[in-house]
């Protein structure tokens, strides 16, 4: 009898990738992926002598700056360091993008074609003066472009894509994650500088901290030309110098200063930016209909000014009398006033829009009541007041998304499970007990309609499948069974009758 020859499996001489970046670092111990992601002997030449080696056949996508993202690229995921991620994104991520970057999973984003035009696009921004022409008419002679297809079609991703873009190119960058927190906030107040508009404080203030971080070096080097030298101060302040030290004078201040301070702040925020003629400003906005709607609040009543005595109680709410008076229309906004002002002056030459809209609204089936909020998945969607129409409700040149083609599933899915699933995430370990990827790329695909948001939920959902097929199949065997065992008894007992 031969004696057997051990040799070590593959998986016990895998190293692992140098770990260089935070991707890198994403890495889940052999164990995880053993058998699900093949291994493969890779024999090279090092100093004259055969050195053996085990790679894996997949590998995390890399981190590409943007400005080494090429048309070879599209269809193809890409990642962001962590660092990177928290530089960039201060004011956070919009829509439900952050949900696919749960600690120690690579921050991927899928590039587009959509992606390659505003990359390009942002690229040229740089060089407005030479390239007017050109981003003319890449915006077909409008001021910018808005995003617009059905829900969950990665509006947002693209919104935030282009914020990285323009930031990593050290461009000035307006970023608003969230017009909900704008237009159906808490409270919004009558504007302490501005007769006849709203401010929302709470916005306003988490707007102009984060837009300080993340602009803080082009900020402290933005002279103040227009803002008034006798801004009221608290004990040992200085006042404002530069457009960094306004924004902080606006949010730092504490209640109820802080109320008359941003107000004030964003007014002349705005009337520095319109008085830049020569620096690029690109404006990202995700949400655009929103400011095109109206708000949630609602005008305050005659006597509410004349009766407030206090504003340590409850009196301060400007609906207290809401069935008598209309909603308050974004557009009275102050914020709003001034984004509105940039897109209809004729002089504005260095200010570019991205934007997008959101369709995060319940669905109106003709019956309306109290919501279920443990199982409504509209629970916390809005209702829309009004339909819009991208192009003939807005002045941006609209940019169609739909769901993803079949090259960008692929990528994305494939992505979703070798770079989180099999990196520690989701179900880990039990990827024995889950799907193949070309059945779960047909069956999530099916169900899906390779809708992004929609390929995420049933991605999450394809186990709980796995799960009710074993248990339906139980059922039925135990039927049967039970069946056929009732026939066979019922026959044994009239066979016995009969004798």
């Amino acid at each position: 009898m031969k004696a057997q020859v051990l040799r070590k499996s593959l998986a016990s001489l895998y190293a692992g990738p140098v770990v260089k970046s935070y991707t890198d670092a994403c890495e889940a111990p052999v164990g995880m992926w053993s058998g699900a992601v093949p291994l493969k002997q890779v024999r090279a030449n090092r100093n004259g002598s055969l050195v053996r080696t085990v790679e894996k056949s997949y590998t995390h996508p890399r981190e590409i700056p943007p400005d080494q993202l090429s048309f070879n690229d599209i269809d193809s995921m890409y990642c962001v360091g962590n660092d990177e991620l928290m530089q960039y994104y201060p004011e956070g991520l919009g829509g439900k993008v952050m949900q696919l970057m749960p600690p120690g999973h690579p921050r991927g984003f899928l590039y587009r074609k959509e992606s390659h035009l505003l990359n390009c696009y942002i690229e040229k921004v740089q060089f407005w003066k030479s390239k007017k022409n050109v981003l003319q008419t890449l915006t077909n002679g409008r001021p910018g472009f808005i995003i617009d297809g059905p829900s969950g079609s990665g509006k947002s991703a693209l919104i935030c894509q282009a914020v990285h873009y323009a930031r990593i190119r050290n461009l000035l960058t307006l970023y608003v994650p969230n017009v909900k927190a704008w237009t159906h906030g808490e409270w919004c107040w009558p504007s302490t500088i501005l007769p006849g508009f709203f401010d929302a404080p709470d916005a306003a203030r988490e707007f102009l901290k984060y837009f300080a971080v993340a602009n803080r070096q082009l900020l402290q080097n933005w002279k103040l030309k227009c803002t008034p030298s006798d801004l009221p101060l608290e004990k040992n302040e200085q006042q404002p110098q530069n457009l960094y030290q306004l924004c902080e004078w606006g949010h730092q201040a504490v209640a109820p200063a802080s109320v008359d301070r941003q107000s004030v702040c964003v007014k002349y925020l705005f009337d520095e930016i319109s008085a830049e003629k020569e620096q690029p400003v690109i404006i990202a906005v995700d949400g655009w209909n929103l400011f095109s709607h109206d708000t949630h609040f609602r005008y305050p009543h005659p006597d509410f000014l004349r009766t407030l005595s206090s504003l340590n109680d409850g009196s301060t709410d400007v609906d207290l009398y809401p069935q008598e008076f209309p909603r308050i229309p974004a557009s009275r906004l102050s914020f709003v006033r001034g984004l509105n002002k940039i897109i209809l002056a004729k002089d504005e030459p260095n200010k570019f829009f991205i934007t997008c809209t959101t369709r995060d609204f319940k669905p109106f089936d003709g019956v309306s009541g109290f919501a279920d909020v443990e199982n409504d998945r509209y629970a916390n969607s809005l209702d829309e007041y009004a339909p819009y129409d991208a192009e003939k409700d807005s002045f941006f040149h609209p940019i169609k998304t739909n769901n993803f083609t079949e090259y960008e599933y692929r990528a994305f899915l494939r992505f979703a499970i070798n770079s989180g699933e099999l990196a520690g995430l989701g179900w880990g370990p039990m990827w024995h007990y889950s799907s193949d990827f070309e059945r779960k790329l047909y069956k999530i695909g099916f169900m899906s309609e390779r809708n992004p948001q929609r390929v995420i939920d049933h991605y999450h959902q394809e186990m709980v499948w796995r799960y009710e097929y074993k248990r339906t199949r139980q059922k039925q065997y135990l039927l049967s069974r039970n069946r056929i065992g009732s026939f066979s008894r019922n026959a044994q007992s009239g066979s016995v009758g009969s004798k």
